[in-house]
C-alpha cells in the first residue's frame, strides 16, 4: 500500500515538470509500474503559474502577466511480460494571461518501454528495486517554433523528438520509502519557418534530469517530498535566424499528500515550486498545484 503512494508522487512529478514551463524538457520521471500492479491509470489536473523568469545571464525577472496553465494529463502503464512494461502519457492544456485565453490543446505525448532489471526477489534492508527504461517524447503539442501568436498562447510543448534512457529505484521500509531516478536524453534537429516563410534549422543537444524523494506513511495517508533537477544543452538556430542559445538549468521542490481510498484507488494532492532551490538559468520558474486520481489492477 505504501508503494502506491510513491508511484502517485512519481507520476505527479512527471506531470508537474511538464506544466512548469512550455519550453522545458518532457523527459521527466516516466510512467512506470514500481509495485506489484499489472496495470495502472492516472488522471491528474494541475494549475500552474510562471512566477519568475531567469535569463541566460542569470538575471531574475518577476512575472506579473497573470499567466496560468491548466493541464489535464492521462498516464497509463501496463505489463507486457512479467518483466517488461509499457507506458504512455498524454497531456491536454489551456493557457491564459491578462490578454485572454486559448482553447484546450494537446501537449507532447510520451512513450515508455521499461524492464525490471533489479527485482526484489528476496527481502533486503538496503537493496532497492530498480527499473531501467527508454522514453520517447513525441512533439504532438504546438511549440514556440510553430506558434502563430506573438504571446505564445498556443505553445504546448517543445516541438522536438526526444529520446531518453535512464534508471529508477525505489526502496520500501516499514513506514518510509525512498525513490530516485537518473535520466539522459537527446533531442533531434528539425526545421521551421519564420514570419517571412524563410526556413531555419533548430539544433538541440543533450539533456539530463534526476529526482530524489522520500515519503512517510501512516495508515492510508502518505506525506512525501522530492527534489528534481533538469539540464538542457543550448539550442542552436541556423538559417534565416542565427543564435547560439543558452543552456537551461533549474530545480523543482515538491511536497505531496496522498490518501488510499481502497486497495485499488487513491488520491494525491501536490505542490511544487521551481524558484526555491539551485541557481536556475534560462528558465521560466513556476509554482503549481496538482490533484490526481489513480486506479491500479493487481497481478
Amino acid at each position: 500500500m505504501r508503494l502506491i503512494f510513491l508511484v502517485f508522487n512519481i507520476l505527479l512529478q512527471a506531470q508537474l515538470s511538464w506544466a512548469a514551463s512550455c519550453c522545458g524538457s518532457s523527459q521527466a520521471f516516466p510512467t512506470l509500474l514500481m509495485g506489484d500492479e499489472k496495470a495502472q491509470s492516472q488522471v491528474s489536473f494541475s494549475l500552474s503559474k510562471i512566477t519568475d523568469e531567469v535569463l541566460g545571464n542569470g538575471k531574475w525577472i518577476h512575472r506579473q502577466d497573470q499567466n496560468q496553465t491548466e493541464t489535464v494529463k492521462v498516464d497509463t502503464a501496463f505489463l507486457v511480460t512479467d518483466r517488461w512494461q509499457m507506458g504512455v502519457g498524454i497531456p491536454v492544456a489551456q493557457k491564459k494571461d491578462r490578454t485572454g485565453s486559448d482553447s484546450w490543446k494537446i501537449g507532447d505525448a510520451s512513450l515508455v518501454l521499461a524492464d525490471e532489471t533489479w527485482p526484489e526477489k528476496t527481502y533486503s534492508w538496503w537493496r532497492p528495486k530498480g527499473v531501467s527504461f527508454i522514453q520517447l517524447a513525441v512533439p504532438t503539442g504546438e511549440s514556440l517554433y510553430d506558434d502563430s501568436s506573438n504571446l505564445f498562447l498556443d505553445t504546448r510543448g517543445r516541438g522536438l523528438w526526444t529520446l531518453g534512457a535512464g534508471v529508477a529505484f525505489v526502496k520500501r521500509l516499514p513506514r518510509w520509502d525512498l525513490f530516485a531516478n537518473l535520466e539522459l536524453h537527446h533531442s533531434f534537429s528539425r526545421t521551421a519557418q519564420d514570419s517571412r516563410s524563410l526556413t531555419y534549422t533548430i539544433s538541440p543537444g543533450w539533456g539530463a534530469s534526476s529526482t530524489l524523494g522520500i515519503g512517510w506513511s501512516q495508515g492510508p495517508l502518505r506525506y512525501g517530498s522530492s527534489v528534481g533537477f533538469l539540464y538542457e544543452d543550448p539550442i542552436e538556430i541556423r538559417g534565416s535566424n542565427e543564435s547560439r542559445g543558452t543552456l537551461q538549468r533549474n530545480m523543482t521542490f515538491a511536497a505531496s499528500l496522498s490518501y488510499m481510498l481502497n486497495n485499488e484507488e487513491g488520491l494525491s494532492l501536490s505542490w511544487s515550486n521551481q524558484a526555491l532551490l539551485g541557481a536556475p538559468v534560462n528558465s521560466g520558474l513556476s509554482e503549481a498545484w496538482a490533484l490526481s486520481y489513480s486506479h491500479r489492477w493487481m497481478r
